[in-house]
């Protein structure tokens, strides 16, 4: 079994924690782009 210390076990935590905020932040552009193209094709072709 290796034995980490308690500083590389924290490292390892921020570092996991860091990437769930990047991956949650990217979702959400990707959702918001989602919604923008699709309101914009729902409402443009009524102008």
């Amino acid at each position: 079994m290796l034995r980490l210390s308690d500083h590389e076990v924290k490292m390892m935590e921020q570092r996991i924690r860091l990437e769930q905020q990047r991956t949650y932040q990217a979702n959400k552009m990707v959702d918001n782009l989602h919604h923008k193209y699709f309101f914009q094709h729902i409402f443009q072709p009524k102008r």
